[in-house]
């Protein structure tokens, strides 16, 4: 998961989707179930995604 994790982060830093989309194509095409509505999912999502841009140094 974490490569395909990476692979998403780099469509989603360059604006080829959202992060609303990334919820749906992961629960769609990887099979991650969430138990809460997208709303809630999208913060830790987010979240993730600014700590490898930190680790990247991107933002």
């Amino acid at each position: 998961m974490e490569i395909t994790f990476l692979k998403y982060f780099k469509k989603v830093d360059s604006g080829e989707i959202s992060i609303e989309q990334l919820v749906q194509l992961l629960e769609e095409k990887r099979g991650v179930k969430y138990c809460q509505s997208y709303k809630l999912v999208r913060y830790p999502i987010e979240e993730c995604l600014n700590y490898i841009a930190k680790l990247a140094k991107k933002k």
